[in-house]
């Protein structure tokens, strides 16, 4: 997306051509590897150690309450913060009344995964469910053939449909074609008191998110079980039984809190330094724990200054910090929005907000006239979506619309260098 950004900066008066979703899905590596981003817990001293969740015997197949953490790559420790929301979507998870399907969404860095693993922790040592899955979707893909097309793609698929039998101790053929049928058929034989909570963690190919709850749903789990999925997509279709979690950023106060806990016991004078100080951190992170720590643990190792390493954050030369960054927080999201649309309308949208300063926002006629879109329903659904992604954020009573700081500075060296070409 962001070669396509510069290619379009490039142009001047040619024609712009839509692209479809076929071209524009990248599958992103690089040096900025999820397993060390998505740790957005604390180096602090853990938590009174809570009662061990009862263990599988190998007499009784329909239990499984301790499996699920081996797969679950998230090492557990106290988080700041974040009680009050893990304590509710614990009490969601467990409640029996309560809606079979859960999201927890929210940009790349803010923690879903690290939340979603305390609140699973809390339930999984109650009586509440009878097993407990962990399946990692990193790796998996849903079929993109069409917008309103359930089908997946039968590889990735059966990866997740591999974890989940293992840890409900549902026995597999080697033939991955009757996999689907066997797993339903083992929901439908189980116990009448068996109830599974199944959490599909890293859906980051955002346009499955709201698929998969109706693809599991089929194969049985469904009421009593509960579903839930950590994704940036936030699933709120009308239509859906879908109670969403949505993870916000830190408040300054919390930011200048993170900073100087992670700098305790360093030597860094990070872990005594007043609020004023620490006031370029919130104002380039504007609250992503992951950014924080990023530059806090930056801070600490190299022996740079704040503002040399919150410069190095806002680079986006390819194989730099910041391009790395940018590739992770804000790639995947401005794919699945070009993908839904085109490249020119996610362009225009997002090239926007360089009409104004960066930190500011836009009105929502302020934005339908900047943006260029063809028409008013086109727009509404590109903000829309655009929103649910977590590229905009609407704020005022949804009246206004900005954009992350960083994004503002990924993006609009190209949209200026555009216009004075």
């Amino acid at each position: 997306m962001w070669n396509s950004l510069r290619r379009w900066a490039a142009r001047r008066s040619a024609p712009h051509e839509h692209t479809t979703g076929n071209n524009v899905v990248d599958n992103i590596g690089g040096s900025v590897q999820a397993g060390h981003i998505e740790q957005v817990h604390l180096h602090t001293p853990a938590p009174p150690r809570a009662r061990p969740p009862a263990e599988s015997s190998p007499g009784d197949p329909h239990r499984s309450l301790s499996t699920w953490q081996s797969h679950a790559l998230v090492e557990p420790q106290e988080l700041v913060h974040v009680q009050e929301v893990v304590a509710e979507l614990a009490r969601a998870i467990a409640n029996p009344t309560s809606t079979a399907a859960i999201s927890v969404s929210g940009a790349g860095g803010l923690g879903k995964t690290a939340i979603t693993h305390a609140a699973v922790q809390q339930v999984a040592t109650s009586e509440h469910f009878t097993h407990v899955v962990w399946a990692s979707a990193k790796n998996t893909r849903f079929s993109n053939a069409g917008q309103g097309d359930a089908s997946v793609d039968s590889i990735y698929w059966h990866d997740v449909l591999r974890m989940i039998a293992a840890q409900l101790n549902c026995p597999l053929s080697p033939n991955q074609a009757l996999w689907e049928q066997e797993l339903t058929d083992y929901l439908a034989g189980a116990p009448a008191d068996t109830r599974a909570l199944v959490v599909v963690d890293n859906l980051e190919v955002v346009h499955a998110a709201d698929r998969v709850f109706e693809r599991l749903g089929a194969l049985g789990l469904r009421h009593p079980h509960v579903v839930v999925v950590t994704s940036r997509w936030a699933v709120v279709d009308e239509g859906t039984d879908v109670r969403d979690f949505r993870i916000v950023p830190l408040t300054p106060a919390q930011t200048y809190d993170l900073v100087r806990l992670l700098a305790a016991d360093t030597g860094s004078d990070l872990g005594t330094a007043q609020d004023e100080d620490l006031a370029p951190v919130f104002g380039i992170t504007e609250g992503n724990p992951f950014l924080i720590k990023l530059i806090t643990r930056r801070f600490i190792v190299t022996g740079r200054s704040l503002e040399r390493v919150i410069s190095e954050l806002r680079s986006v030369a390819d194989g730099k910090l910041g391009g790395r960054v940018r590739t992770w927080l804000f790639d995947r999201s401005l794919d699945e929005l070009s993908a839904r649309f085109s490249q020119e309308d996610a362009v225009g949208l997002l090239f926007s907000f360089c009409a104004s300063g960066r930190g500011d926002s836009l009105t929502y006629h302020e934005l339908r006239a900047e943006s260029g879109v063809a028409s008013d329903d086109r727009f509404e659904s590109l903000l829309e979506t655009a929103c649910r992604l977590s590229l905009v954020r609407p704020s005022d009573r949804n009246r206004r619309y900005s954009v992350h700081s960083l994004l503002y500075e990924y993006t609009c060296p190209l949209a200026w260098q555009r216009q004075g070409a």
